[in-house]
């Protein structure tokens, strides 16, 4: 044996993961500023890889969501990601954003007093 690797293909040791795929379409999409197809793109990451309601998709959902002008949508989603994990601070400019644009004036102080405490 002289210490080579020969490849054959895929290593029969790294197994067949069907949401990366996706997972790089949808990042791609939102660094194209494509945000209809990367909120599409986070669906697929979703579905194919049953990553339903990660925090990561929901806040990338969400900030996509809000690029596009979708405000309700993109609350519902940042709201669900605070519920999901309240001591997240990813994002959370994004939904203060959001907050202020929508006139959420209580939402913003509660989000504020709970990033700061």
């Amino acid at each position: 044996i002289d210490g080579r690797r020969r490849s054959r293909g895929r290593a029969h040791w790294f197994p067949r993961r069907p949401w990366l795929a996706p997972l790089a379409e949808a990042h791609g999409c939102a660094q194209r500023h494509e945000h209809a197809a990367a909120v599409d793109a986070w669906a697929e990451v979703a579905r194919v890889g049953d990553f339903e309601g990660s925090l990561h998709g929901l806040l990338r959902t969400a900030r996509a969501r809000m690029e596009m002008g979708d405000d309700v949508d993109a609350q519902y989603a940042f709201a669900r990601a605070r519920a999901m994990d309240p001591l997240n601070l990813d994002h959370m400019d994004h939904y203060a954003v959001l907050s202020r644009r929508r006139g959420g004036v209580g939402d913003l102080n509660r989000l504020a007093r709970d990033l700061v405490a």
